[in-house]
């Protein structure tokens, strides 16, 4: 806003610092007479407002003081203050606004954690947030509905997250810590299930998992606990259908019933000759080999 201070304390106030500013170039000149030249005459001029007009009298910059210490303020030739530099409770703050529309586009200030600031559109509104904080730091990009669409931040135990979300801001993508400390990949469906899992198992072996729309598993490969490769696909009640693993006499591929129970079993018999087992659902069947 354009100041309306009246006149005669604008007066007053060049007054006394004509005067002061006067006084201080006195009182140096004598002290140039009576002392040597190392010595330094200072002066200060103190007053609670400062105020810098333009060739026009428009106030165009004001430094002040405020219940947390002082402030400057830089305003355009309407008044309008477009950068704002304060002293807050926690430390320092900056405010930075368009002239487009007299909006904030930057804020910048310190906070209890450490230092934060958030960057705004033309039309004020917000799109990136930044934070620092005892576990380390925190980025948020929000998109033009208001929701976050990309978070960048530090758990509790200050480990990397990434999460990316859609327009509604539902996440669809996202990489975290698993509890075995090893990294995991997750994608989602827009109705919020998990599609793909890119993990660890707890023995320290990848996994990749996929998945139906309500979030039952349909495959997974991952190893064995002696590092060989294994495979199983499942159903929507999560019984197993068929399962490509390695036992003690080598690589197997099983087939499973309804019931869960395998059907068709092959794999190499106990002299490396190759075997089919065929089981009923009584548990009796039997065994094709050369």
């Amino acid at each position: 806003m354009r100041s309306t201070r009246p006149t005669f304390v604008l007066g007053f106030i060049a007054g006394a610092a004509t005067l002061g500013l006067g006084f201080a170039l006195g009182h140096v000149r004598s002290a140039d007479a009576q002392t040597s030249p190392s010595d330094v005459a200072q002066s200060t001029i103190q007053a609670r407002q400062l105020e810098i007009v333009d060739d026009l009298g428009r106030v165009v910059c004001v430094v002040g003081a405020n219940a947390d210490g002082g402030s400057i303020s830089l305003r355009d030739s309407f008044g309008r203050t477009l950068m704002l530099a304060s002293a807050t409770n926690d430390g320092g703050a900056l405010a930075i606004k368009s002239a487009r529309n007299d909006t904030p586009v930057f804020l910048a200030k310190a906070t209890p954690d450490g230092g934060a600031s958030q960057w705004f559109s033309a039309d004020g509104d917000p799109r990136l947030s930044l934070r620092a904080n005892a576990r380390g730091g925190q980025v948020q990009v929000v998109n033009s509905a208001g929701k976050t669409a990309f978070d960048l931040s530090t758990d509790e135990q200050g480990a990397g997250r990434l999460c990316a979300a859609l327009g509604a801001g539902r996440e669809y993508f996202r990489v975290f810590p698993d509890a075995a400390g090893g990294g995991m990949i997750e994608t989602y469906a827009t109705a919020g299930s998990r599609l793909v899992s890119i993990g660890s198992t707890v023995r320290g072996h990848g996994q990749i998992s996929t998945f139906n729309r309500a979030g039952q598993a349909m495959t997974n490969i991952t190893a064995s606990t002696k590092d060989q490769g294994q495979f199983y696909t499942f159903d929507g009640t999560g019984n197993t259908l068929i399962a490509l693993a390695t036992y003690e006499g080598g690589p197997t591929l099983q087939v499973f019933n309804p019931k869960n129970e395998p059907a068709v079993t092959l794999g190499p018999d106990e002299n490396g000759d190759g075997e089919v087992a065929i089981i009923g659902q009584t548990g009796e069947g039997r065994v094709l080999s050369p």
